[in-house]
């Protein structure tokens, strides 16, 4: 009997790494996809935002407003720079429409003290889970016009 008892300790050892790493991955993914839905959600509402607006220069409030913005888990770094918004004129059939382009670019973050820094060093430094969203969605003509 105790054999036994020592034996379901051993095992028990050997498999709780493994659990916690699995356990904590699951976690970790649930963390960047929180992350990828508010940027996804930034990039399409500032796409729409972009789309309706009628004044000449309305994007620079429109990235301000949308670049102070917290992620949920605060996995990825991004700022002004990497969130562009421009106008661009797709051609179709020969038909042109215009259309504006949101493309935000996110990075893990790079904070030592970051969950993000930890699977960054485990998965290299050219990691999978940096975030490239792009948004293109059909410019509405002013009323003015």
């Amino acid at each position: 009997m105790k054999f036994q008892r020592a034996q379901s300790m051993v095992e028990f050892a050997l498999v709780l790494p493994l659990f916690m790493l699995v356990l904590f991955g699951i976690i970790y993914f649930g963390m960047a996809f929180s992350d990828y839905i508010a940027l996804n959600s930034f990039a399409r509402s500032s796409a729409r935002e972009a789309s309706i607006s009628t004044e000449s220069e309305p994007y620079n409030d429109i990235k301000v407003k949308y670049s102070q913005k917290d992620l949920p888990a605060n996995l990825y770094e991004w700022d002004q720079k990497d969130f562009t918004i421009k106008d661009i004129t797709i051609t179709n059939d020969g038909k042109s429409s215009k259309n504006v382009q949101v493309t935000i670019d996110a990075n893990l973050s790079t904070d030592k003290d970051s969950l993000a820094q930890i699977f960054r060093n485990i998965l290299g430094e050219d990691s999978l889970f940096d975030i490239h969203i792009q948004y293109t969605m059909y410019k509405e003509p002013s009323s003015s016009s």
